[in-house]
């Protein structure tokens, strides 16, 4: 039980921020790890429902928020098709696996596609929408370059449009999608299904039997899409912000 650092983080928005990922939560144990920690942020996710417990722990020497829920799902790969009817229809969508010379389109794509988007942020009313917006572009470009993940991009004429990345657990029987949205102006029109698919069929082709995938709880839009490629709620977990009492 030992917080990370997260330097990304702090460095965009000008705090020192750590996280913290529990299983389970021990309540004496957390308040000697949050005492022996320096942060302006720290952000810690439990399983759902153990909000309260970590709020109660901690209160009153720190601000404790429930910030958001997270909701993961997960598709069976061997034998399994992907339904006939999300597969997309547009003529001009082409999905092809990304490279470090689109990283600037990537970055800019991303951006856009996460500005105004309601993740655990947004609890803070100090974090700007263009700077949490910044956070996630920065985050695809990591993707891209990174030797322990695969981005797929969708275009329309050249143009970037969506992309999806994914990687592998630890467990290399699971694959795991990282990041993944589409331009606003694109929704609906089957290019994330497209995207969807492409990795449902190579991460089978790998070898892979699990696909996992996550998002906030409120982003019902998309949890539909995904019952719809068959696949199904396996847990939730309860993300906190905790800020550091100022004495």
């Amino acid at each position: 039980m030992t917080p990370k650092y997260s330097p990304l983080e702090s460095e965009r928005f000008s705090l020192e921020v750590y996280r913290l990922d529990l299983d389970h939560v021990d309540v004496t144990k957390l308040r000697d790890v949050v005492a022996g920690v320096l942060f302006d942020l720290l952000i810690i996710r439990v399983p759902a429902g153990d909000a309260a417990t970590v709020q109660r722990a901690l209160h009153p020497q720190h601000c404790t928020i429930h910030a958001d829920t997270l909701i993961y799902y997960e598709r069976m790969l061997a034998k399994l098709a992907f339904p006939a009817s999300e597969r997309p229809g547009h003529c001009e969508l082409k999905i092809v696996r990304g490279d470090p010379s689109m990283r600037s389109e990537l970055e800019l794509a991303a951006y856009e596609i996460f500005m105004g988007y309601r993740s655990h942020y947004c609890a803070r009313a100090d974090f700007s929408v263009k700077a949490i917006a910044l956070g996630y572009a920065q985050w695809a470009e990591k993707l891209l370059t990174s030797e322990e993940a695969d981005v797929m991009i969708a275009t329309v004429e050249s143009k970037i449009v969506g992309f999806l990345a994914w990687s592998a657990n630890p467990d290399m029987s699971i694959a795991s999608i990282e990041l993944n949205g589409v331009l606003p102006e694109y929704r609906r029109l089957g290019v994330y299904s497209a995207l969807l698919r492409s990795v449902v069929d190579i991460a089978q082709s790998r070898g892979f039997t699990r696909l996992q995938i996550s998002t906030q709880a409120h982003n019902i839009e998309v949890q539909r899409v995904w019952c719809k490629a068959a696949f199904l709620p396996i847990k939730a977990l309860d993300t906190l912000h905790v800020e550091r009492a100022t004495l």
